[in-house]
């Protein structure tokens, strides 16, 4: 099926104003693994963790908890709107 997502994501570390950024997106199906980091995986990785499914291979343990999860698909969306740091190396 088709699933649709909007996520609100806020920088509260940043000086001055917050940066925020709305990233809406839909995926036509409840996988994405398609060897890059996006927003769909973010999409998948929330589908995952909420137990509709979804492959979450192309997401790293962002906050290097040993977990992959919700917090980590945030973070992604953090990076992938310019307002968190990449992929760690845990």
């Amino acid at each position: 099926g088709s699933y649709t997502a909007n996520v609100g994501i806020e920088s509260v570390g940043s000086t001055g104003a917050p940066l925020s950024a709305a990233v809406a997106m839909t995926v036509n199906r409840p996988s994405n693994c398609n060897g890059l980091l996006n927003a769909a995986d973010a999409l998948a990785l929330l589908q995952q963790v909420s137990g509709i499914g979804g492959c979450v291979a192309d997401v790293p343990d962002m906050n290097c908890d040993g977990a992959v999860d919700s917090a980590d698909a945030e973070l992604v969306l953090q990076y992938l709107a310019g307002v968190g740091a990449g992929p760690p190396q845990c």
